[in-house]
C-alpha cells in the first residue's frame, strides 16, 4: 500500500533543532529508517572548544539507539548535514553561508531544542526556549519551500488551567517585553523577582513554553506552522530499542534513585493519574502532524494568514496508570541495580507535614551517618549532596505528582483517523495500543542497561547481594518497631507511675 507520509518526506529536506536530545535521536534515526527516501538532515549543534563540528556530530551516532538505523541504511552519514549553531545565541549562531543554504534547501522543520531544567535560571530559559524560538520563526519566514514548520513544546505549558485544549492561551507578559527585559535587567535583581514573574507556573520551564506558544502564533500566521504539546515523554516502547532512554529526567529519575536505594520517600498523591507517552510513539506522532500540516496549510505559503494548530499528545486520564500504580510496578522488576546501597522501597505521601519529617529519618540521617562513615574511612562524604539534589528534584516533580490535567486531543485523534493502513504500521502512534505495564517494566531493564551502563552478565550474583539488603532491611525495620515499643511504654509506664505517685 502507498505510504503518504513517505511521500510527504521523500526528496524533503530536515531541519531539526536538539537532534543531540532524547527526543531529537528517537526522530533523526525514525526519518532515515523509515523515509529512505528523505533528502538531506540538517542537525543544528552547539559548538563546543574540544570537538569540531563534523566531530560532534559524528559522535552523536555513537548510541546504540542509532544501531538499527546503521544497519538499514548503512550509508545514513551521507544525508546528514551538521551546522554549527546555538538556539540561545543571536540569530541561532548560524553563519551567514550555512544560513542561505537553509533558506535555499529547507522544507520541514522540527524545533525540538530547549533549555530542559526545571530549575534553571530564567534568563537562560527565556534566551532558549522564547528568543531562540523568535530567530528560528525569522530563518522560516525566509525559506522558499517551506512545507512545515512543528514547535514541540509541552503539554504542561498550560497547566495553571484543569483542562487544557488545543488552543492559545493568554499569559501575563509579553513575549517581546519579556526577552527586551531579560536583556535589560542584572542576575542579581532577576533572581530576586523570578517567583514573581513565574507567577502561578511551576517552573522556568512550563512558563517559557507559554510565552513561546504566544510568540508562534503572533508570529507564524503566514507559516505552516503548529504547535506539537507531548505530555511526560517515557523511553522507548516498541522500536527500535523498549527500554532506550540516555537520562534521568522526571520519573525516570525518581525511579533510577529509587532502584538505586537512594530515595525512599517521594511527595506523591498515590491516586492521580499519570499522564505517560513512549518516545517512539511521540515522534510518530510528530512525523505524522508535520505531514497534516503540509497537506492542509500549503496555501498558507500564498500569503493567507492562518493560526497555527496545535497537537495535544496525550493519553488522558481515562486508561492512564496512576502514579500509586507506576511506582509500584518501578521497583517489582527483576533486575537489581548493580550498585544498590539499600533494599528498594519508596513512600508515597501527600501530607507535607510528614513528608519531611519521614525525610528526615529516612534520608537526612541515614546519609549523615554514611557520610559520618566515609569520613572516617578517609573518603569523600557525598550524601549530604545526593540528598540536596534529591530534595529539588522532588520538589519539581511534586506540582505534577498532586495534579491531573483532562487534556483535550481532537486534532490527535483526528490525524490518527485520517492515516492509511500503511502509515499506521509504520508510524503507529495510538496510545491505546500501550500495554504501560510493559512499559514499566522495560523502563526498568532501560535504566539499568542505558542509563547506568549496566549488563545483564552478573544478574545472579546480583539477586543474592539484593536479597542480603532484604533480609538486612526486614532485620532492621523489626528492630526499629521494637525499639519504638519499647521506649513508647517506658514513657507511658513512666507516666503511670508519676499519675500514681501524685494523685
Amino acid at each position: 500500500m502507498y505510504s503518504e507520509i513517505r511521500q510527504f518526506y521523500s526528496n524533503s529536506n530536515v531541519l531539526i533543532t536538539g537532534g543531540t536530545g532524547f527526543l531529537g535521536k528517537v526522530l533523526i534515526q525514525k526519518l532515515v529508517r523509515e523515509c529512505e527516501d528523505i533528502g538531506s538532515i540538517y542537525l543544528l549543534i552547539r559548538p563546543k572548544r574540544e570537538k569540531t563540528i563534523d566531530e560532534r556530530c559524528k559522535a552523536i551516532f555513537d548510541d546504540i539507539i542509532f544501531d538499527e538505523m546503521k544497519r538499514k541504511v548503512p550509508n545514513f552519514l551521507t544525508k546528514i548535514v551538521p551546522i554549527e549553531g546555538d538556539t540561545s545565541q543571536i540569530a541561532l549562531g548560524i553563519e551567514k553561508v550555512q544560513r542561505d543554504r537553509i533558506i535555499n534547501q529547507v522544507n520541514i522543520v522540527f524545533h525540538s531544542a530547549a533549555c530542559m531544567s526545571m530549575d534553571a535560571k530564567l534568563k537562560d530559559a527565556v534566551a532558549t526556549n522564547v528568543r531562540g524560538l523568535g530567530y528560528l520563526i525569522d530563518l522560516c519566514q525566509e525559506m522558499i519551500n517551506l512545507k512545515a514548520m512543528l514547535f514541540v513544546s509541552t503539554a504542561y505549558s498550560n497547566c495553571t488551567h484543569p483542562v487544557i485544549e488545543e488552543r492559545f492561551y493568554e499569559v501575563p507578559i509579553p513575549a517581546e517585553t519579556l526577552i527586551k527585559f531579560m536583556e535589560d535587567v542584572n542576575d542579581s535583581t532577576l533572581d530576586a523577582i523570578t517567583q514573581g514573574l513565574v507567577g502561578e507556573w511551576p517552573n522556568t520551564y512550563c512558563f517559557t513554553k507559554a510565552i513561546a506558544e504566544t510568540l508562534l502564533n503572533k508570529r507564524a500566521k503566514c507559516l505552516p506552522a503548529a504547535v506539537f504539546r507531548p505530555t511526560i515523554v517515557m523511553p522507548v516502547y516498541d522500536e527500535p530499542l523498549p527500554g532506550w532512554t540516555p537520562n534521568v529526567f522526571g520519573p525516570i529519575g525518581a525511579m533510577t534513585a529509587t532502584g538505586l536505594g537512594i530515595l525512599r520517600v517521594f511527595p506523591c498523591k498515590s491516586n492521580v493519574r499519570c499522564d505517560l507517552v513512549p518516545v517512539d510513539f511521540c515522534i510518530n506522532a510528530l512525523i505524522c502532524s508535520a505531514w497534516d500540516i503540509g497537506r492542509k496549510r500549503s496555501h498558507v505559503a500564498n500569503g493567507l494568514e492562518l493560526q497555527p494548530a496545535i497537537y495535544n499528545y496525550s493519553k488522558g486520564l481515562e486508561g492512564s496508570m496512576t502514579w500509586g500504580e507506576f511506582i509500584k510496578r518501578g521497583i517489582e522488576h527483576d533486575y537489581p541495580l548493580k550498585n544498590v546501597i539499600w533494599y528498594t522501597m519508596l513512600i508515597l505521601i501527600s501530607n507535607i507535614y510528614l513528608y519531611n519529617i519521614l525525610w528526615f529519618l529516612l534520608h537526612t540521617i541515614p546519609g549523615s551517618l554514611i557520610d559520618l562513615y566515609l569520613y572516617l574511612s578517609g573518603k569523600n562524604p557525598r550524601m549530604r549532596k545526593i540528598y540536596n539534589k534529591a530534595s529539588k528534584f522532588c520538589e519539581v516533580l511534586k506540582y505534577f505528582t498532586f495534579n491531573e490535567y483532562k487534556i483535550i486531543n481532537r486534532n490527535i485523534a483526528n490525524l490518527w483517523n485520517s492515516l492509511n493502513e500503511k502509515d499506521r504500521e509504520s508510524f503507529p502512534f495510538d496510545l491505546n495500543q500501550i500495554d504501560y505495564y510493559k512499559a514499566v517494566k522495560d523502563t526498568c531493564l532501560g535504566i539499568k542497561l542505558y542509563v547506568l551502563k549496566e549488563d545483564l552478565n552478573n544478574v545472579e550474583n546480583e539477586k543474592r547481594r539484593y536479597k542480603k539488603f532484604f533480609i538486612a532491611h526486614t532485620v532492621v525495620k523489626y528492630l526499629l518497631m521494637i525499639t519504638t515499643i519499647v521506649i513508647v511504654y517506658g514513657i507511658v509506664r513512666m507516666f503511670c507511675k508519676f499519675l500514681s505517685v501524685h494523685i
